[in-house]
């Protein structure tokens, strides 16, 4: 493979891929036919998913489009909740869904079809942001946290594959973010909610103010202030997650470090002074007290953001605009985890030891000398993190007419930095075992202030990572019509960028002291790298014959840490008549590792406790195999390759009347070289094609011939692993009726059906997981919509949404049959009232219900606390207001 000169553009190595689009534009322009004016006076736009100008209508490709009366009206007060309310957002990575990770705290992410969020292109104004700084071992793409939802207009999202024309990264969809335009006057919000339950009170605040018409006066200015902020919601005040301990359903998400403490008599025993009766944060099995730590998560995290924007528009002359934007977002947040559980897996310095002369030893078990005791300390309480994640973008660019060229170009600097801090309840690994060692602290109840105060003393605070990524790119596009034929113009877009990327993630010394921090795979202590990367473009846009459109694009993007790689595209578009449109298109994709993929260090942990050997334990028996203790090696891989995709769409749409349409689109993405880790279970599963590469084993025991020695090491970096397809049929339908005396009816369905979803999701066995879960904990439900119902009559509007995920299979569990993920839907409601006029402008009230009904979400063992976090709402029925007001 020829790798790329990590040089920027260089006009001798855009020469091989320049040829591609010159000799498009040759051929077009060789069989241009008679100059035929064209016959349409509606405004060509451009629209996401191609660089040509198109009419504002049914496109060649499946685009979305939400509008800002949509948003509105939709209740949602953040990028988040607006997206997540998608039918094709069903795998989307909820800021809550990131609790209990160090990989990326704090981050939000929208996942169109089965990918995850890092496959999914968000754009701003059509260019790229800089990916969330924490990065480290993950490959999380740009936070939505990031973008301030009262500054867009609308937003328009490709539910298609879109690499031939942005490149990387565009393999499940696109969203773009369009700001508002030539805005003038002011205009501002102020809004807040209460949960019925308590917990997860939101406000939220907004005011825009431009000025300047460009049409007139030449120039235009914007300005956007946008604030949020969340109150937390702790696991144990929701029943229906509560508890990690539900036997009945399969699910025991227990821990054999506890308060009181555990103590380890040797042979896989544990006994505990206060068993049977154990205390109401432990839960007894038989001689011990397991604890019950998910009772102490938050399952809604604390957040405050403040995001500013500014933009401005100079006309310069009768054909140019110079447009300049710069985009500031601090969030910050925190959220909290059960107290640390102490043992030689988190310590990473043997066992925690209570001497035999402690005032605490318990009596009346037969115990001798120290004990090695499994404890949890819930005397300082629980850990407490938080954060601040600073992201923007500087942007400056000239757009106008030079040559016949429609030519837009612009320079972007975006930048993001973020740190996280231990605040509460950490401990520092070395400082516990010698107050252990004291004999003055009690790891079965209360100590004296001796021992509480040595407690205290092993509290571990301060900065545990720090983080920082770039995203710096320079680029040109240019398009004209070059000739017209007799069924329409023919049409050229090309276009360069050359992009540059870095990122540096960090833990600090605090971090490598904690507990925890041997035995976390989420801890990373370095990882820092860099690469460039050019690109080359071009779409033509032919007319074929009268109704029927053709589009055809590629591009070429070279990468200086893995190499070059081309991405073509073809779609159709026929209108036989004003009622119908039938469209197609096929392509391939590709997504590059994220620099945390491939430049996140290798380090070790140890394999989590309770899981056998498939291969030794049911012959041998023995605990070590039946309970693994082995070394798991885990990290980046600069080897990784691009994972790369085979996508098609065919569709319709049709209009059979003004306000009604109903469009189906067939959708089917086959993956190979899927960038993830094995995990620790299929690792151990006994796959031949695991050993060796993945399992090492020690020498074969003579006792037990033909069977392999014991596990000693398990590695578990990224690799390109399996394959899978999937494949489904978005449905999209509109009506709308005025009627008299009552006002504008209309409904809008948004769903998507999923008819396979297949492969090969850990590497080695091929499986189906349509309607059921996978061992990996994938889940692919069978249908999912959003349904939105509403009555407008001036000047009230009336909005019914309804959300709904289909059930599905549960995660299988060894010893229980198999189960149903019950049917998650919820109804929301809102009534806004425009009939209040002031002297400052035209004001809204609005009075919203969010799960009107109060319904929990079903509960699943696919997670520790009993739901699934990237789609159910814990909050309950959710009560907001909100006044606008818009200058006349």
């Amino acid at each position: 493979m020829q790798h790329a000169d990590p040089a920027a553009l260089r006009p001798s190595r855009l020469a091989p891929l320049a040829r591609s689009a010159l000799s498009a534009l040759g051929c077009a322009a060789s069989i241009a036919a008679a100059q035929v004016a064209p016959d349409s006076t509606l405004e060509r736009v451009e629209i996401t998913g191609s660089r040509l100008s198109q009419l504002d209508a049914e496109t060649a490709l499946p685009v979305d489009v939400i509008r800002r009366e949509q948003i509105e009206r939709s209740g949602a007060t953040t990028v988040e909740e607006l997206l997540t309310r998608l039918s094709a957002s069903a795998h989307t990575d909820k800021e809550a869904s990131r609790i209990g990770s160090l990989q990326s705290p704090g981050y939000s992410s929208l996942s169109i079809r089965i990918f995850d969020g890092a496959a999914t292109l968000i754009l701003l104004d059509g260019r790229r942001l800089a990916n969330y700084p924490f990065s480290a071992g993950s490959s999380p793409g740009v936070d939505l946290n990031a973008i301030p939802l009262a500054a867009i207009e609308r937003v328009e999202i490709l539910k298609d594959g879109a690499s031939a024309i942005y490149g990387s990264d565009a393999l499940g969809g696109v969203v773009n973010f369009i700001l508002k335009k030539d805005f003038r006057g002011g205009a501002g919000e102020v809004g807040g909610g209460a949960s019925q339950h308590g917990g997860g009170a939101r406000a939220n605040a907004a005011a825009l103010f431009g000025q300047g018409d460009l049409g007139v006066d030449g120039y235009n200015v914007f300005v956007a202030l946008d604030a949020r902020r969340q109150s937390p919601i702790v696991a144990r005040d929701r029943s229906f997650a509560a508890t990690g301990y539900r036997p009945e359903e399969g699910l025991d998400a227990t821990s054999i470090a506890g308060f009181p403490a555990n103590i380890n008599v040797g042979g896989g025993r544990f006994v505990n002074p206060a068993a049977p009766a154990c205390t109401p944060s432990t839960i007894p099995r038989g001689a011990m007290c397991r604890g019950d730590p998910f009772a102490w998560t938050t399952i809604l995290p604390k957040t405050e953001t403040l995001s500013l924007l500014s933009s401005g528009v100079l006309r310069l002359g009768a054909t140019g605009e110079l447009y300049a934007e710069l985009l500031s977002t601090q969030q910050r947040f925190e959220s909290q985890l059960s107290p640390q559980a102490v043992n030689p897996g988190t310590l990473g310095l043997g066992p925690l030891l209570l001497p035999q002369g402690s005032l605490f030893y318990p009596t009346g078990l037969g115990l001798s000398g120290d004990l090695d005791v499994r404890y949890r300390s819930e005397p300082l309480g629980p850990r407490a993190s938080g954060g601040v994640a600073n992201q923007g973008r500087a942007l400056i660019g000239w757009r106008g007419d030079a040559a016949g060229w429609a030519i837009d170009s612009a320079l972007a600097l975006a930048r993001g930095r973020a740190t996280n801090e231990y605040r509460h309840g950490y401990i520092d690994s070395q400082a516990i075992v010698d107050a252990f060692a004291t004999g003055l602290v009690n790891p079965f109840g209360a100590s004296d202030a001796a021992g509480n105060a040595l407690l205290a003393g092993s509290e571990l605070r301060g900065i545990s990572r720090r983080a920082k990524s770039t995203t710096d790119s320079i680029d040109v596009r240019a398009r004209r019509d070059l000739a017209q034929w007799q069924y329409g113009p023919v049409a050229l877009a090309v276009g360069a960028e050359a992009r540059r990327e870095s990122i540096r993630d960090e833990a600090t010394a605090v971090a490598g002291r904690a507990v925890g921090a041997a035995n976390s795979s989420d801890f990373i202590s370095a990882v820092e790298g860099k690469r460039r990367s050019q690109a080359i473009f071009a779409e033509l846009g032919l007319p074929l014959v009268p109704k029927l459109e053709a589009l055809l694009a590629a591009r070429t993007d070279r990468f200086s840490d893995f190499g070059t790689t081309t991405s073509p595209k073809a779609a159709l578009r026929w209108q036989p008549s004003s009622w119908l449109v039938v469209r197609g298109s096929v392509g391939r994709g590709f997504r590059a590792p994220s620099l945390g993929e491939l430049y996140s260090p290798q380090q070790s942990a140890f394999v989590p406790t309770g899981l056998p050997d498939l291969v030794r334990c049911p012959v041998t028996g023995a605990p070590a195999d039946c309970n693994v203790e082995a070394t798991l090696v885990f990290g980046g891989n600069p080897s990784l390759q691009p994972m790369r995709t085979k996508q098609t769409t065919v569709g319709l749409v049709v209009r059979p009347a003004r306000d009604a349409t109903l469009g189906l689109e067939f959708w089917r993405v086959t993956t190979t070289g899927y960038i993830s880790q094995q995990s620790v279970p299929t690792a151990l599963s006994g796959a031949p094609e695991l050993e060796g590469p993945v399992v090492v084993r020690g020498p074969s025991d003579p006792a037990t011939p033909g069977l392999p020695g014991p596990i000693t090491k398990l590695r578990l970096t990224n690799q390109n692993i399996g394959r899978f397809q999937a494949s489904g049929i978005d449905v999209d339908a509109k009506w709308a009726q005025e009627v008299a005396g009552i006002g504008k009816v209309w409904l809008a369905l948004n769903g998507e059906y999923t008819t396979e979803v297949s492969g090969q999701f850990d590497g080695v066995t091929n499986s189906s997981v349509l309607g059921a879960t996978s061992i990996e904990g994938l889940v692919a439900a069978r249908w999912t919509h959003r349904l939105a119902l509403g009555l407008d009559h001036h000047p009230w509007a009336t909005t019914l949404a309804h959300r709904l995920r289909s059930s599905y299979v549960d995660l299988p569990v060894n010893g229980f049959p198999d189960r149903r993920v019950a049917t998650e839907q919820v109804w929301n409601a809102q009534l806004a009232w425009k009939g209040w006029r002031t002297p400052l402008g035209e004001t809204t009230l609005v009075f919203g219900i969010d799960n009107l009904t109060d319904r929990d979400p079903p509960f699943t063992r696919r997670f520790a606390n009993g739901y699934d976090p990237t789609t159910g709402e814990p909050r309950g029925r959710f009560y907001y207001v909100a006044l606008r007001l818009r200058s006349r």
